[in-house]
């Protein structure tokens, strides 16, 4: 048992935050929801699908400020790795971790592409129904570009959040991790220290996201 800002070491530490994990749900919530207006095809979703993609900017911008500041696994520091560490996940079982090799290059390529499909989002236009807020300062190659862009990356992120789901699956059914689990309590085995909260910074992170949002709509 330690004292002041460090907490008990257990093997079941708290290592998810709470706003890292109200976060992670919301920005599930909100990348499926523009996922699946995108694919409708319905043109009554379309205002529905560009307010998605405004939320999904925000909670970057909310991850950016809590990767830079937030609690000792949030931060991006945590999610390192390199091919060797990769490789050796899948050769050998691995001991108790917050973080693994997969998951640190899963979580990665979603906010990277989530990121790309967001801001290209932004200046996507169909030239007839829907425009993106900052089309207009665009130039129709940009605006061509960006649309371009925009379509093919959907169904990457589909395929990433396919193997996303899989891998939950196999890990809580074979390796017995319970990584969904670990989202919702914010525990997970690991032999570490519980995470110190930070109220600042959560303070800071949220109001960062709800700059960003009220930006974006005010255009």
């Amino acid at each position: 048992m330690t004292t002041g800002h460090m907490t008990t070491r257990t093997s079941d530490p708290k290592v998810w935050d709470v706003s890292l994990r109200i976060w992670h749900w919301s920005f599930a919530a909100a990348v499926s929801f523009s996922l699946a207006t995108g694919m409708s095809g319905d043109l009554k979703l379309i205002d529905w699908h560009l307010r998605s993609g405004y939320v999904v900017l925000a909670l970057l911008a909310f991850r950016l400020c809590w990767g830079l500041f937030g609690t000792r696994f949030a931060r991006f520091t945590a999610y390192r790795t390199t091919p060797a560490a990769l490789v050796q996940h899948f050769k050998r079982a691995s001991t108790a971790q917050v973080h693994t090799a997969p998951g640190v290059v899963m979580a990665w390529s979603v906010w990277l592409t989530c990121l790309v499909q967001a801001v290209c989002g932004l200046f996507n236009s169909d030239d007839i129904f829907t425009e993106g807020p900052l089309a207009r300062y665009a130039s129709d190659a940009q605006i061509d570009m960006a649309g371009f862009v925009h379509a093919r990356v959907f169904w990457l992120l589909i395929v990433l959040i396919s193997v996303h789901l899989v891998a939950i699956l196999w890990y809580g059914l074979v390796r017995r991790d319970p990584l969904a689990l670990s989202m919702f309590t914010g525990r997970k085995p690991a032999t570490v220290d519980s995470v110190v909260a930070r109220p600042a910074a959560t303070v800071f992170a949220w109001l960062a996201a709800a700059v960003i949002l009220g930006l974006l709509v005010s255009f």
